[in-house]
């Protein structure tokens, strides 16, 4: 990663029925950065405790950069559902994230389901070595508990990923 910012649209689909209507997801992050092309020695993680910004000493200019990590509801007005510190290393981050839609009446085979709609993005510091390149590996765990009666079968549900 040399661009400064990349980030993705996450879209869930949900069928709404009698014994599923959600109202709040749990998005778990977690983000591995591997660096590569830095001089610095802390290239490898070595930037204090858990590699996050002001955990250990000032930041090398030919050292890798730092990384944010954002969860945001497509609205831009609304403030950050998810904001990480700068990190250097692993990151793992929990966000609770709102459906839309009439989720409560049921409508297992209507045209408008339960939806989940936010973005992801990863940001990298314009500081340090801009030779230095950053693999961001990095998953996407939601967690939609209902508040209703236990599930009979499996929920069909819809999941897209789409870079923006």
């Amino acid at each position: 990663m040399r661009v400064p910012e990349r980030a993705f649209m996450v879209t869930l689909l949900a069928p709404r029925t009698d014994a599923w209507q959600p109202s709040l997801a749990r998005a778990s992050l977690s983000v591995t950065p591997e660096h590569s092309g830095s001089e610095t020695p802390g290239a490898g993680g070595e930037a204090g405790a858990g590699g996050q910004a002001g955990a250990g000493g000032a930041h090398e200019p030919d050292g890798p950069p730092w990384i944010t990590a954002t969860l945001r509801d497509p609205d831009p007005a609304l403030a950050p559902l998810l904001e990480s510190t700068p990190f250097l290393m692993d990151y793992k981050g929990v966000a609770s994230v709102p459906f839309t839609g009439d989720c409560e009446v049921p409508d297992p085979d209507g045209w408008h389901p339960c939806r989940l709609r936010f973005t992801v993005t990863f940001a990298r510091s314009p500081l340090g070595n801009p030779k230095a390149e950053t693999e961001l590996r990095w998953s996407l765990y939601l967690d939609a508990g209902s508040s209703s009666a236990e599930l009979e079968a499996p929920l069909e549900l819809d999941v897209e990923i789409e870079p923006l």
